[in-house]
């Protein structure tokens, strides 16, 4: 089912012909800590089938990490290097997203196990039968490397953009908080407060 989606997912342009989602279904952890949040499907209408949709659900996912990826920026610990693995990661179409929404190449692991292997070799650390981290990379194998396409940057600001629109119509005591960068979605994170403003919606 999964490939059959991406396949549709794949036949649709970057930006879902302006279909939106709030990928908020089961409230959110960090960084908005808000177990009462709520998803959001905006700009639906007849023209989209279900790969609209799914393309939607996988961009904003990839909206999602490129939020906690802005704020651990903006708290001083930038991110430089980005490691796929799993289930997730076998979506060729999903990571292109990640990528293209990060601008930021992502590097495939091969005959990885799961997180498992991340909980076993910290036990094995906290119980001293090693003190080498990088040990646990002779368990895996360097896979796919995806780079970014710099055509759909454009694209994909403006996503988080409407994204963060929506989220304003929503809860706007969010977004103002998120003028701040404690909270919630903002335009392209730490670019929009550089640039002293948040996202021109319809209405304002």
């Amino acid at each position: 089912m999964h490939h059959y989606l991406d396949r549709l997912a794949a036949a649709c342009a970057p930006g879902a012909d302006g279909l939106t989602i709030l990928p908020y279904f089961l409230g959110e952890k960090t960084p908005i800590h808000d177990a009462g949040a709520r998803g959001l499907i905006d700009g639906l209408t007849l023209s989209h089938h279900i790969g609209h949709l799914w393309r939607a659900m996988l961009e904003a996912y990839a909206y999602a990490l490129r939020h906690h990826i802005d704020v651990l920026n903006d708290i001083g610990h930038p991110t430089t290097r980005f490691i796929v693995s799993d289930g997730g990661s076998q979506s060729r179409i999903w990571m292109q997203i990640v990528s293209d929404v990060l601008q930021q190449p992502l590097q495939g692991l091969t005959g990885h196990p799961g997180s498992c292997l991340g909980v076993a070799w910290a036990a094995a650390i906290g119980t001293g039968l090693t003190e080498d981290w990088s040990g646990v990379t002779a368990f895996v194998g360097q896979g796919d490397r995806i780079v970014p396409n710099p055509d759909n940057a454009a694209v994909y600001d403006r996503g988080l953009s409407d994204l963060s629109c929506a989220l304003q119509a929503i809860d706007p005591a969010r977004f103002e908080r998120d003028d701040t960068g404690r909270t919630g979605f903002h335009e392209t994170g730490s670019r929009a407060r550089r640039h002293g403003n948040k996202p021109a919606c319809a209405g304002e």
